[in-house]
């Protein structure tokens, strides 16, 4: 039971920054391509990232996968790391798929696009 109420409590911290951290790495894909976000009225943006559904945890796992969406329609999908709250994600926009890495945890917001470190 206590892994269970643990996975309660990481996964829904994990799903909103996990969905915060994608949206900046689709802003910062948009401003490499020279756009200004702020002039942008309905900007690209990632709103929903979830876990498929545990039916009984013994304990922690040490990697669930995701996947979430954009108001676009735009499919990503990834590894989250519940213990070390790291994440991979695979993060399709146009022709090309952006390996996107990061933490889900409210105190390191590290986030790293194809390698470039957008916030350390």
């Amino acid at each position: 039971m206590k892994a269970m109420e643990d996975w309660r409590v990481i996964s829904n911290k994990a799903v909103d920054n996990i969905t915060g951290q994608m949206t900046h790495a689709i802003e910062y894909h948009f401003k490499q391509m020279g756009f200004d976000i702020t002039d942008i009225k309905y900007p690209h943006k990632a709103i929903s990232t979830f876990f498929d559904e545990k039916v009984m945890l013994l304990r922690l796992p040490d990697s669930v996968p995701f996947q979430g969406t954009t108001n676009v329609g735009l499919p990503f999908h990834g590894i989250f790391h519940p213990k070390t709250f790291r994440f991979e994600a695979d993060l399709p926009i146009g022709d090309t798929t952006y390996k996107v890495t990061g933490s889900a945890s409210d105190e390191d917001h590290s986030l790293e696009v194809d390698g470039t470190a957008i916030y350390e």
